[in-house]
C-alpha cells in the first residue's frame, strides 16, 4: 500500500510538471553536449582541483573526473558507487550496517574507522572536509560532478590526503523555473523518485529544492530473521528484530539552495543537506570452519556446540540465504548547512569564505562470519560468536578562507581553515562492545549493561599558499606549502559488569604541528598537450585509541604526467607516473597486540612501504555518435620496514618480514565505457536514442589478519578476494518532446552478468567468511524537464 502511494505521488509530481510553461535547463544534468554537426568534440570539463576553476587539461594533478550525464546514466547518488565509474579509485563497502567505505588509491587504504584516527583520502562536499566515514553511502542530490585527486594534496587539501582526496560539487541554483522529476522501478523491489524544482529569480535572489525516496529488498535471505534483540539498556533503542533480508535499505534526502547576487562581483550561496536511512549488512556467508584450530585456542565448547548443528557452509559464491542472526537494520541520520561567499576584490582578485556545519548519527549491527545464533544443548540463552554493535555521532564545524590572485606573472592561492569536530563512538551508550558477547549466553536476547565508549574533540588549525609562477607562456613553475596545528582529546570508557569489570576512564589527548609542502614544473609542448612533474608531501593526523598512542603517517610522492588532446579535440589522452614513499603506516589491530587486551581494537603505527604505478586515461570520439573511454591503473605497493612490534607479530603468527601480504590493497583498475548516442530522430518527434555500456575491474585483495599463505587449504578460499568484472548497461529514449518539455525513458542493468563472487574476506583462524558482490539489478527510469 506504501508503494503505491508512493507511486501515485511521484505520477501526481509528472502531471503538475506537464502543465507548467518553459523547458528547463537543469543544473544537475548541465553538462556540455555534443553539437549536431560533423564538428563535434570531446566536452571541456571543468574542475577545481586548485581551488579554483580550470580545464582538467591545464591542471597539472592526476585527476578523474565524473561529469553529471555519467553519474545520471549509472545511477549513482553516492560514494559507495564511485569507485565502479572512477578511474583508479577502489571504494568498498565494509561489512556492517554503518555504511563505513574503505577508498584505495595509488595503493594506499582509507578507514578512519576507529575514535581518534582519519582517513588517508579525505572527501570534500562543496568544498567542506568531512570528518565522519561513516554514513558517507548517505545520497546526495544535484551533484554536478566527482573529483577524485589521485597522489598527495597535503598543500591545498591538508591533512589526512596521503592517498588522495575526492571532491564532490552539488549545482548552484540558475534562476529559471523548471521542474525535473525522475521514478524508477526495478527488481527487489527497487522504487526511486527524484523530484526537483527549480525557482525563478526574484530580484538578487533564486533557489531550488530536491527531494529524494528510494527503497530495495535484499538480495539474500536471511535465514535466521525475526529474531527480537532487547537492547532497553541502551536508552532509546528498546527492541529490534533481525531483518528478513540482507542488503536492504530505505532512504529520504532533501537539498536546498538559496543564491543571492546582488552584484557581479558578490554572490552568497547556502545550501542544506538532509538524509535519513535504514539499511541492513551485506550478507557475510562461511567459507570454512577449522576444529583443530579452534580447540587451540580453546573453543571446544564452540566445537562440540556445532559438532551437533554443523554451521552452513555458503562458500565464494553468494548463496541464496544466510545465518546471519544479529543483523538488525540498521539506521544513519545526517545534514548539513554549507554557506559559500565569493567577493571580486578586483579583477584578478578573488576572496572566498566557506562555513559549514554537519551532524550524523549511524547505528549499525554486524554478523561478522555468519555462525548465526547458536545455543548450548538443553540451554534457552543463545549466544554468538563474532559479532558486533556501534554507534556513531559526530557533529563538525568549520570555516575557510580563500585568496586566489591572477596576473600574466603569477597565479597565487592562499588561505586559512580552522576545523572542530565532536565524536562519540563505541558500543550504544549503556551496552557492552559487541566482542565483550562472544560466546556470551543472553537471557531473552537481551544485551548486557555496560560501556564500551569513546567522546572525542579533535581541533585543527592551518595556514596555506600556492604559487604557480609563469615565467614563459610555456613555462610553469609550481611551489605551495601548508602547516597545520592537529590537537586532539577524549575519554575511553570501558564497563563489563557481567564479568565484574567496574567502569574505568582513560583519558587522552594529542597535538602536533606538520608542515606539507609542493614543488613542480609544468611546460606545455603545444596548446593541446601539457607535460608535469612535482613534488608533494602529506599526513595522516596522529592521535590517540583510548592511550594507546599513535604517530603521524607521512608521504613524500614523485609524479610526471602528461595531458593531451589530439586529432581536433576527438582524442582525450592523459597519462601518469607516480613513486612515493610512506613513513609509520597506521593499521588497526586487535587490542592484545598493542598490549591493551582491553581494548577491541587499537591503532598502531607498523612500518614503511613504498609504491610505483601509472595511471592512463582517455577519451575517444571515432565519429559523431560514438564515444569510448578507457583507463587502467596500477600500483606496486611493498613494505620496506616493519616496527620491532610487527616483526614480532608476524613472526608470532607464523609468518615472514618478508614475505608479509599487503591487506586490502588491489593493484589493478581498469574502467572501459561505450556510448552511443544517435541524432535527433525526426520520426521520434526530435528524440535520441542512447546506448551505454560499462565494465570495470579491480583486482583481488588479500584478506586483513592473515599473516601467510600457509594457512588452512579450506580456508585458501578467501586469502584473496575480490577479482571481479562488473558490467553495467542502460538504453534510454532521450528528449523526446512533452508539450513544452521531454521525457526520457530507459532500461537499465547493474552487474549485468550476475557476478556472485567475493568482497570482503573475514579471516578469525579457526572460521573464514566473506560477503559477496550485490546480485543483479535492472529495472526502468523515467525522467522528465520542464
Amino acid at each position: 500500500m506504501q508503494k503505491k502511494r508512493l507511486m501515485k505521488g511521484s505520477m501526481f509530481g509528472l502531471l503538475v510538471a506537464s502543465a507548467m510553461p518553459g523547458p528547463m535547463a537543469f543544473a544537475q544534468g548541465a553538462e556540455p553536449k555534443r553539437s549536431d554537426d560533423t564538428s563535434s568534440v570531446l566536452a571541456e570539463i571543468i574542475v577545481t582541483a586548485q581551488k579554483r576553476t580550470q580545464n582538467i587539461q591545464d591542471v597539472p594533478v592526476s585527476v578523474a573526473v565524473v561529469g553529471a550525464e555519467e553519474l545520471a546514466v549509472n545511477r549513482i547518488t553516492n560514494l559507495e558507487g564511485l569507485g565502479a565509474v572512477a578511474p583508479g579509485v577502489s571504494v568498498r563497502k565494509t561489512p556492517g550496517g554503518l555504511g563505513a567505505p574503505q577508498i584505495v588509491i595509488r595503493g594506499v587504504a582509507s578507514a578512519g574507522g576507529l575514535p581518534g584516527s582519519d582517513k588517508s583520502v579525505s572527501i570534500n562536499v562543496d568544498g567542506v572536509y568531512i570528518g565522519a566515514n561513516y554514513g558517507l553511502t548517505s545520497d546526495m542530490l544535484d551533484l554536478v560532478r566527482v573529483e577524485a585527486l589521485r597522489g598527495p594534496q597535503g598543500t591545498l587539501f591538508g591533512r589526512n590526503t596521503t592517498g588522495g582526496a575526492l571532491s564532490f560539487v552539488t549545482a548552484d541554483p540558475i534562476g529559471e523555473f523548471g521542474v525535473h522529476q525522475e521514478v524508477s522501478i526495478g527488481n527487489y523491489n527497487q522504487f526511486r523518485s527524484i523530484t526537483h524544482l527549480e525557482l525563478p529569480q526574484v530580484g538578487a535572489f533564486s533557489g531550488y529544492v530536491s527531494y529524494m525516496h528510494a527503497e530495495r529488498d535484499g538480495d539474500v535471505k536471511n535465514l535466521q530473521s525475526g529474531i527480537v534483540f532487547d537492547r532497553s539498556n541502551a536508552p532509546g533503542f528498546g527492541r529490534q528484530i533481525s531483518a528478513d533480508t540482507l542488503g536492504a535499505s530505505k532512504s529520504e534526502a532533501i537539498h536546498v539552495a538559496v543564491k543571492f547576487k546582488p552584484s557581479e562581483a558578490f554572490d552568497l550561496v547556502y545550501k542544506f543537506d538532509w538524509s535519513k536511512a535504514t539499511t541492513t549488512a551485506e550478507a557475510s556467508g562461511v567459507v570454512a570452519y577449522d576444529p583443530a584450530t579452534a580447540s587451540a585456542f580453546k573453543l571446544d565448547f564452540l566445537n562440540f556446540v556445532l559438532s551437533l548443528n554443523p554451521p552452513l557452509i555458503s562458500g565464494t559464491t553468494r548463496p541464496n540465504g544466510v545465518n546471519n542472526a544479529f543483523a538488525v537494520p540498521g539506521n544513519m541520520k545526517s545534514q548539513g548547512h554549507i554557506l559559500t561567499a565569493n567577493f571580486d576584490l578586483a579583477d584578478n582578485v578573488v576572496l572566498k569564505s566557506i562555513s559549514a556545519y554537519r551532524k550524523v548519527y549511524a547505528f549499525g549491527t554486524l554478523d561478522n562470519i555468519g555462525l548465526g545464533q547458536l545455543f548450548f544443548p538443553g540451554n534457552p540463552d543463545p549466544f554468538y560468536i563474532s559479532v558486533n554493535h556501534n554507534v556513531n555521532r559526530q557533529k563538525q564545524w568549520s570555516e575557510e578562507l580563500q585568496l586566489n590572485y591572477n596576473s600574466k606573472l603569477v597565479t597565487l592561492t592562499l588561505g586559512g581553515i580552522y576545523y572542530k569536530e565532536k565524536v562519540v563512538t563505541g558500543a550504544p551508550e549503556g551496552l557492552i562492545g559487541g566482542g565483550t558477547i562472544f560466546g556470551l549466553p543472553l537471557p531473552g536476547n537481551v544485551l548486557p549493561a555496560g560501556r564500551d565508549i569513546t567522546y572525542l574533540t579533535a581541533k585543527s588549525l592551518a595556514g596555506y599558499g600556492q604559487a604557480e609562477v609563469h615565467i614563459t607562456p610555456k613555462l610553469d613553475v609550481i611551489g605551495g606549502i601548508r602547516v597545520t596545528r592537529d590537537k586532539k582529546d577524549g575519554t575511553y570508557y570501558k564497563e563489563t559488569p557481567v564479568y565484574g569489570v567496574p567502569l574505568n576512564a582513560t583519558n587522552f589527548a594529542y597535538k602536533k604541528t606538520k608542515a606539507t609542502y609542493l614543488a613542480g614544473v609544468n611546460y606545455r609542448v603545444t596548446d593541446d598537450i601539457l607535460t608535469y612533474a612535482k613534488f608533494s608531501t602529506g599526513y595522516i593526523s596522529g592521535g590517540s585509541v583510548a592511550g594507546v598512542d599513535f604517530d603521524p603517517e607521512t608521504a613524500k610522492s614523485w609524479e610526471a604526467g602528461i595531458k593531451s588532446e589530439l586529432f581536433d579535440r576527438r582524442v582525450r589522452l592523459n597519462l601518469a607516473g607516480f613513486y612515493a614513499k610512506y613513513g609509520n603506516l597506521q593499521q588497526g589491530v586487535p587490542g592484545n597486540l598493542a598490549n591493551r587486551p582491553d581494548l577491541n581494537l587499537a591503532l598502531i603505527n607498523y612500518g614503511d612501504a613504498e609504491v610505483k604505478g601509472f595511471e592512463a586515461e582517455t577519451s575517444i570520439m571515432p565519429n559523431d555518435l560514438i564515444t569510448l573511454t578507457g583507463a587502467v591503473s596500477y600500483s606496486d605497493f611493498k613494505f620496506t620496514k616493519f616496527t620491532p612490534l610487527w616483526t614480532q607479530t608476524i613472526i608470532n603468527f607464523g609468518g615472514s618480514p618478508d614475505t608479509f601480504p599487503t591487506w586490502l590493497r588491489p593493484s589493478t583498475t581498469v574502467n572501459l565505457g561505450f556510448t552511443y548516442e544517435s541524432k535527433p530522430e525526426e520520426t521520434l518527434g526530435g528524440a535520441r536514442l542512447m546506448v551505454h555500456f560499462d565494465t570495470n575491474y579491480r583486482s583481488k585483495v588479500i584478506t586483513p589478519g592473515i599473516f601467510t599463505t600457509a594457512i588452512q587449504p579450506d580456508f585458501q578460499k578467501i586469502y584473496k578476494t575480490g577479482g571481479n568484472w562488473i558490467a553495467n548497461a542502460r538504453v534510454a529514449l532521450k528528449e523526446v518532446s512533452l508539450g513544452s518539455g521531454h521525457l526520457e525513458v530507459a532500461a537499465w542493468a547493474r552487474n549485468l552478468l550476475n557476478n556472485r563472487g567475493t568482497v570482503w574476506g573475514n579471516y578469525s583462524y579457526f572460521v573464514a567468511g566473506t560477503t559477496y558482490e550485490p546480485a543483479r539489478t535492472y529495472g526502468l527510469d523515467m525522467i522528465v524537464d520542464f
